[in-house]
């Protein structure tokens, strides 16, 4: 679990209006292969009759995806474009196992594609392999004055619960060229589909020579990779939030009359998911019998234990315990133990967390007080009245939590000071008037009030 505390892409849907590709376990693998029907992306299969949030067999669900670039004004998420539905006709464009000439979008039948020399990939070269698929396709083929900064986008959303930190992506791509004119592809990505958003995960260029060869089969020189995972982190994204998946195509050098690519999608894949631990608590508190530690996850994978580690300077932590884990779990687990043998005052915990690889993580420290008799006795404040300085003294270190703050005679803040883990703090009112001042001191257990004469 390296990144302990994160979650990575899990992607799930509450309902089936709003269904996305839906994973719901770490490790699962989903393919969007436009065959058949996956979390409510492809109702039955893709057979070109259009989009629909609420897809009937044949349509996709417009919830996941959306397309600009077209005459017929850009397909929004969640908007309906059906054969039967609206006027749109490049949206709804039907199956189609050939080359095609009139712009739409359209399902792809014909023979298994294959390329013995794949399109050139720049930014990066993931050393991505040829193409060979059986299926339906998605199909667009853009008019010569279409798609010029036309886009595909993907959409999914996390309703795992947790936030998503990282996953890994792949797809299937074939581009046809119609004319002289090279055609570049980006594949990028964004958490908010804004303009500007998208970070670039890979580029795709086709020839800037004509391509006359038999369509189908797609064979060599038609450019067809698989993009090889796109391995994707550093994400943040919030329950019901979405990641975009983004495929954007223009001409290079070439007029905007020029024919543009037919382009090919198939076999979109959310991969590789690693979910690390996340917890959601961890904190202490002081019985009769000790100090209690309580903790809680949301999702473990490969947790092999926790081992408690005790400190009472917040410095050189030693391991007092170990308490198994669940292995791999998406089920919320509370733990607790009891340091029988904590001493009084102020002792430190953390957590270490192993994974069964050996792979660990620590949690951030938190302080628990475990009073006694010298912690009862009062704070002293001295010398009081003074002309300048002033000591605030305890028998104990102040606890990480604790408050110090000075206050004039009409309630002004006038200064706070660092507490945690001192046993005395100097306050200099050298350059204050004479009066009287309040210090209040407040830690997890009490609230203190402290009237202090300045001479």
């Amino acid at each position: 679990m390296k990144k302990f505390f994160y979650t990575t892409l899990l992607l799930a849907a509450a309902t089936a209006v709003f269904g996305q590709a839906q994973i719901n376990n770490a490790g699962d693998v989903v393919v969007i292969t436009f065959d058949n029907s996956i979390g409510g992306v492809s109702n039955g299969g893709f057979n070109g009759s259009g989009f629909d949030p609420i897809p009937e067999s044949g349509e996709l669900n417009s919830n996941a995806f959306r397309i600009s670039g077209f005459s017929d004004g850009p397909l929004n998420f969640g908007d309906n474009f059906s054969a039967d539905g609206t006027s749109s006709t490049q949206f709804s464009s039907g199956s189609q196992s050939g080359a095609v000439a009139a712009p739409g979008v359209y399902a792809y039948t014909g023979s298994e594609y294959s390329a013995a020399t794949p399109s050139t990939i720049t930014s990066p070269d993931p050393s991505p392999g040829a193409v060979t698929a059986a299926g339906v396709s998605l199909l667009i083929q853009p008019s010569s004055t279409e798609f010029g900064s036309g886009e595909l986008v993907v959409r999914a959303e996390n309703a795992t619960g947790g936030n998503i930190s990282s996953l890994d992506v792949s797809l299937d791509f074939c581009a046809r060229n119609n004319s002289d004119a090279a055609s570049s592809y980006e594949v990028s990505y964004s958490t908010t589909d804004a303009p500007g958003s998208y970070t670039p995960l890979i580029t795709i260029n086709t020839a800037a020579t004509a391509f006359t060869l038999p369509f189908p089969p797609f064979t060599s020189p038609l450019g067809c990779i698989n993009t090889g995972m796109l391995s994707v982190s550093g994400l943040d994204i919030a329950p019901n939030g979405f990641f975009y998946l983004r495929i954007a195509g223009s001409t290079v050098g070439a007029p905007a009359t020029t024919d543009r690519d037919e382009v090919l999608v198939d076999n979109v894949t959310f991969s590789s998911i690693v979910l690390p631990v996340e917890l959601t608590y961890f904190g202490g508190e002081a019985i009769e019998e000790g100090v209690r530690l309580d903790w809680e996850t949301v999702v473990e994978v490969n947790n092999d234990f926790f081992e408690i580690q005790r400190s009472t300077d917040g410095v050189t932590f030693r391991p007092i315990a170990t308490v198994a884990g669940q292995g791999t779990t998406n089920q919320a687990i509370q733990y607790a133990y009891v340091d029988n043998l904590a001493p009084a005052g102020i002792n430190y915990y953390r957590l270490r967390q192993v994974d069964f690889d050996g792979t660990e993580d620590f949690t951030d420290v938190i302080s628990v007080l475990r009073g006694d008799e010298s912690h009862d006795k009062p704070i002293t404040v001295a010398p009081n009245p003074t002309t300048d300085l002033v000591q605030v003294r305890c028998a104990l270190p102040f606890s990480v939590d604790t408050q110090l703050q000075l206050f004039a005679a009409d309630g002004r803040l006038l200064e706070q000071y660092a507490a945690a883990g001192r046993t005395q703090i100097e306050i200099n009112l050298s350059g204050l008037p004479a009066g009287t001042y309040q210090l209040r001191m407040i830690d997890a257990r009490r609230v203190q009030h402290f009237a202090v004469q300045k001479l």
